[in-house]
């Protein structure tokens, strides 16, 4: 039984707009200006304390651990009240994971965002239900690039390495991928510095409408079960 494995910031959905505003609400309490939609794309990745100290960064601001973890808790909190005021889902994700669902293929998330904010926009995006795991970026005591959230959603599914793909659109993405032994496909309009084609991925696509018949190139045996009439 075939599983596929989706990131969820920048795959799923682009959650940047509402990101971004967090982040600003936060750079606002310290006294520093707000950052651009295009700036926050580059530094999304990693979990709120990276992208945090980037948006520091970007300000010029050396600061702090101590204060870098209660200006995270400031932005967990703002964005947890306010996580899908702008966020979308990406064009024709909606027909994907229902013609995956059709086609009893198993499906998982694997994020480096908290587990719980995780499965809070997954609900309010109404997606939730096509899901039967996921594996957050505090669901274990590593997460990507690390391989064990692929692992651990692999053996949820009860799904072998080779009989997954992972769709995503980072380094961290590709990288866990590989030393899982699962192949990757990448989106080319998430968020990522390095530029799309350079990530080393199965296969890049630029729209979901593509991802099915990208799946069944890359695996025709297992892929062969979706109808795509």
């Amino acid at each position: 039984m075939p599983a596929l494995l989706f990131d969820l910031d920048g795959t799923l959905a682009d959650t940047a707009p509402d990101l971004c505003a967090a982040m600003n609400h936060v750079l606002g309490q310290y006294g520093h200006p707000p950052i651009g939609i295009a700036a926050m794309r580059a530094m999304i990745g990693g979990g709120a304390r990276v992208i945090l100290q980037r948006g520091f960064n970007a300000c010029g601001v050396d600061i702090t651990p101590t204060e870098l973890d209660k200006a995270t808790e400031l932005f967990l909190t703002y964005y947890d009240d306010n996580i899908d005021v702008h966020t979308k889902l990406y064009p024709h994700i909606l027909s994907v994971l229902e013609a995956a669902q059709m086609a009893d293929i198993k499906m998982a998330v694997v994020t480096n965002k908290r587990e719980g904010l995780s499965a809070k926009l997954l609900y309010r995006l109404h997606i939730h239900r096509y899901f039967i795991t996921l594996v957050g970026g505090d669901s274990l005591p590593t997460r990507k690039p690390d391989p064990a959230p692929i692992a651990e959603a692999l053996r949820r599914l009860q799904v072998p390495p080779q009989e997954a793909v992972m769709i995503g659109d980072s380094e961290a993405d590709v990288e866990a991928a590989k030393a899982a032994g699962v192949a990757c496909v990448c989106v080319s309009f998430g968020y990522t510095q390095t530029p799309p084609a350079q990530l080393g991925a199965d296969a890049l696509i630029d729209d979901f409408a593509e991802l099915i018949p990208t799946l069944q190139r890359l695996k025709p045996t297992l892929y062969s079960v979706f109808d795509v009439k």
